[in-house]
């Protein structure tokens, strides 16, 4: 939900607003939230043995280190690696390194609209550490790096260059682990166990079908593998450079890039936007770990297990948000819908994809009484928390219940499959 709470109004319980601003903002709060509420404990719950209850939690521990963890060790890294080796700052120790901030939007024109942006962001970061009661000079460092450069379209070119590095590592690093992580959590049931096969369907199938499924699936296995590599690095090498070439084009397919380009920034440099987490996952995580499925039983229920959560993720947070942010508007007299492009461009596509608003921007809340802003924001923190709880039901809960009804009737219709009684 696209409604953060950051401004100085006076409410009751503003430590609630702010965390849930917090976590709204930051897509790997927001994921691992979800993870853990939806994926991780309630699944592991629902599993069918003791056998798949570990197997998951290993994977969903691997999960946890890799999409969470990670990023605050490996971006900070690929941060300091790039800007210095692309020549954009001289000192990391400094607030330099900062730059890595400004938001792509503002490598989209012409220079001037570049060294506004620099200087825009430089204001907002030593206001944002002086509410932190922290005095930091970066307008002073970002201007040392705009005077180094005379050709400021070289300083453009540079900070492209190195936005794209970074994507490319990050998404490289992050999609590696993604592929390898269904490999070893199944490698690890296999050596614990010395069983065959979807450890789900322990105790329904034969273990003689077990140990065809398995012999099959190593014969395959060092394929299956080249080609789990093989999406982890492909996509990392394409995607970053589409995106380059997205926000310095001038037409084309690529142009919607242009048009969006605050959907491929990092949140303060680290957190990955929902449209890079969304690729990787898609382009990377889905398709590895339906190939890494150990038979077909696994490759059915991987389908529509990470194929259900792409969807929630992604869909079911705007669709509960946007119901509900309308109902409130409606009924409740609350400001949480954003109109205001429907308001500019009143077309039917502009209507039915209204997010909520983003309190950031303190426009947007002039001339709406604070009685009014006071209950927009109680409701609209209520909005956001009832649509993550509901996903997680959805995911943890209602998913594993269909999916597990679904494995027992396929082995039960298949007579060489059951066990025999």
């Amino acid at each position: 939900m696209n409604m953060q709470v950051k401004d100085k109004t006076t409410f009751k319980s503003q430590a609630v607003y702010n965390v849930t601003a917090r976590i709204q903002e930051n897509t790997i709060l927001n994921r691992g939230l979800l993870d853990l509420g939806g994926l991780a404990g309630p699944q592991i719950i629902m599993s069918n043995n003791n056998d798949e209850k570990i197997e998951r939690g290993v994977i969903q521990s691997l999960y946890f280190v890799s999409a969470f963890l990670a990023p605050y060790i490996l971006l900070p890294f690929f941060n300091k690696t790039f800007l210095a080796r692309n020549g954009v700052v001289n000192k990391l120790v400094n607030n330099e390194r900062k730059i890595i901030e400004v938001s792509k939007k503002y490598l989209t024109q012409s220079a001037k609209f570049m060294e506004d942006g620099i200087m825009e962001t430089a204001e907002k970061l030593e206001l944002e550490a002086e509410k932190a009661g922290k005095k930091i000079k970066v307008q002073e460092d970002f201007k040392n790096i705009l005077n180094r450069f005379s050709d400021k379209e070289d300083l453009k070119n540079r900070l492209l260059k190195t936005h794209e590095d970074v994507l490319f590592a990050d998404f490289l690093a992050t999609a590696l682990m993604w592929c390898a992580i269904p490999w070893v959590g199944t490698e690890i049931t296999k050596l614990r166990t010395k069983r065959h096969g979807f450890s789900a369907t322990y105790n329904m199938m034969s273990e003689q079908q077990s140990k065809l499924n398995a012999q099959k699936h190593e014969k395959e296995k060092n394929k299956k593998l080249i080609t789990s590599g093989l999406i982890g690095i492909i996509p990392a090498i394409i995607f970053p450079k589409l995106v380059t070439k997205g926000l310095k084009s001038k037409g084309g397919i690529l142009n919607f890039v242009k048009k969006i380009p605050k959907s491929f920034d990092y949140t303060k440099g680290i957190y990955p936007s929902k449209f890079i987490f969304g690729a990787i996952w898609l382009l990377c995580d889905y398709p590895s770990a339906i190939i890494s499925s150990r038979d077909k039983y696994e490759q059915k229920d991987r389908a529509i297990r990470h194929g259900s959560s792409l969807v929630v993720f992604f869909g079911g947070d705007f669709l509960l948000n946007n119901i509900l942010g309308r109902l409130s508007d409606m009924f409740l007299k609350t400001q949480i819908m954003d109109r205001a492009k429907f308001k500019t461009k009143p077309n039917f596509f502009n209507k039915i994809s209204l997010q909520p608003k983003d309190f950031t921007k303190l426009n947007d809340l002039k001339g709406i009484e604070p009685k009014i802003i006071q209950r927009t924001k109680n409701i609209g923190a209520g909005i956001y928390w009832l649509t993550l709880f509901a996903n997680m039901g959805l995911l943890g809960f209602a998913l594993p219940s269909v999916l597990n009804k679904i494995l027992k009737d396929d082995i039960k219709n298949n007579p060489l499959d059951k066990i025999p009684h």
